[in-house]
C-alpha cells in the first residue's frame, strides 16, 4: 500500500470521503443517500481521506460540538482495504487535526459492535444508553485529547513487566525511570556539541560489526541488535562510536510511539556529546516519521536524557510503579 493522508477542505477531495462511504457503508447496509448524508454533512465540517496510489479508501469526519470538544463519526474503510490498521489511522489523523484546533475531547457514537475498537484507542464509554438510530444500535464514548495517564500507558506497552523475575529481583532502593518526549508539542531540540569529524546515520552495515560495537558496551544488548531491526549510529569514519535501537513501540491509545533503546558509547568516544548527539538525532527521526511520543524505558541516566528535554514519566523498582 501508498497510504497518503488527506485533510479533504476542498470538494474533489471530500468528494473522496463520499464515495468510500457509499461504497463502504450505505451499498452494504442498504442506507439511503438521504440518510447516509445528513444536516453534519456542512461546510464546517472536516473530513480525513486515506488514499493509496491516489484511490480513496478510508475516511471520517468531525464537527464541533461546542468550544472544546468535537463529534467523530462516519469512520469507514473499503471492504478490500479492512484489517489493515486503517480505521485506526483514520480516527488519530482526526484527533491530530483537532488538537491542532484546539479541542480537548474526542467524542465518538460508537455501533455496539466497535466499542472494543474505540477503546483500543483509549475511548471509554460515558453514558451505558443505548442510541437507537434508524440503522444501528450506538453507545457514547469520549477520549481526552489533552492528558496522557503515562502509568497506564507503561502496563499497555510492556504487559506483565513486573512478573519478570528479573525485575522483581531489582532491589527496593533502586529506582528506575520511564522517560518521555511529546513529539506533538516539544520544538526541535538544540543540537549537543560534540566533535565535528563525528558523522550520524541510520545503521545500513553488516550486523556483526555493530553487534560487536555492543559488545564494548554491554554484552547482555547483543540479543536486541538482530537483522531486520533499525538503528542509529554515530561515526568516526567507518568505526561507530555510538548507538541505539529505533524501536516502533506501534500504536497504544491513538499515540504513536518511537523508542530509541539500548543506548551506547564506546569507552574511547565517551564525555564528548556523542551519545546525547545520537539521542538527539533518533529522537528528531521519529518526530520527521509521525511518531506523537518518544519513549526512554528502563534507565537510571533520568538526568542525562533530561538535558534533550526528556521528562520522567513513571518511576518504579522491583516492587512495582512508585507514586
Amino acid at each position: 500500500m501508498n497510504i497518503t493522508v488527506i485533510r479533504a477542505t476542498e470538494t474533489w477531495q471530500q468528494a473522496g470521503a463520499y464515495y468510500v462511504r457509499i461504497q463502504g457503508m450505505a451499498k452494504q447496509h442498504n442506507i439511503t443517500l438521504r440518510r447516509e448524508f445528513d444536516e453534519h454533512d456542512a461546510p464546517d465540517t472536516k473530513y480525513i481521506v486515506l488514499t493509496d496510489d491516489d484511490f480513496p479508501v478510508a475516511t471520517c469526519r468531525f464537527y464541533p460540538l461546542d468550544g472544546s470538544s468535537a463529534m467523530i463519526g462516519r469512520v469507514v474503510v473499503l471492504p478490500e482495504y479492512r484489517g489493515k490498521g486503517l480505521g485506526i489511522r483514520v480516527v488519530e489523523e482526526a484527533e491530530s487535526w483537532l488538537r491542532e484546533l484546539g479541542y480537548t475531547l474526542a467524542v465518538v457514537e460508537s455501533r455496539d459492535v466497535a466499542v472494543n475498537f474505540y477503546r483500543k484507542l483509549g475511548y471509554e464509554i460515558t453514558d451505558s444508553t443505548v442510541i437507537h438510530g434508524d440503522t444501528f444500535d450506538c453507545i457514547r464514548m469520549e477520549k481526552s485529547l489533552c492528558g496522557i495517564n503515562y502509568p497506564e500507558l507503561f502496563g499497555l506497552l510492556f504487559p506483565g513487566f513486573f512478573l519478570s523475575e528479573d525485575i522483581r529481583a531489582i532491589p527496593e532502593e533502586q529506582v528506575l525511570t520511564e522517560l518521555v518526549m511529546d513529539l506533538r508539542t516539544t520544538p526541535e531540540i538544540q543540537p549537543v556539541p560534540c566533535p565535528g569529524h563525528i558523522t550520524f546515520g541510520e545503521y545500513r552495515g553488516s550486523i556483526d560489526t555493530l553487534r560487536d560495537a555492543v559488545k564494548q558496551v554491554e554484552p547482555e544488548w547483543v540479543q536486541y541488535f538482530v537483522s531486520g531491526e533499525r538503528f542509529y549510529c554515530a561515526y568516526d569514519g567507518d568505526r561507530i562510536a555510538a548507538f541505539c535501537c529505533l524501536t516502533d513501540m506501534g500504536t497504544v491509545r491513538g499515540l504513536r510511539i518511537g523508542a530509541p533503546g539500548c543506548v551506547g558509547t564506546l569507552p574511547e568516544y565517551r564525555k564528548r556529546g556523542i551519545g546525547l548527539e545520537t539521542v538527539r538525532r533518533a529522537t528528531e527521526q521519529f518526530r520527521r516519521e509521525g511518531f506523537d511520543l518518544s519513549w526512554i524505558h528502563y534507565t537510571h541516566l533520568d538526568r542525562w536524557y533530561m538535558k534533550l528535554g526528556y521528562e520522567p514519566a513513571v518511576r518504579w523498582n522491583g516492587n512495582g510503579i512508585m507514586s
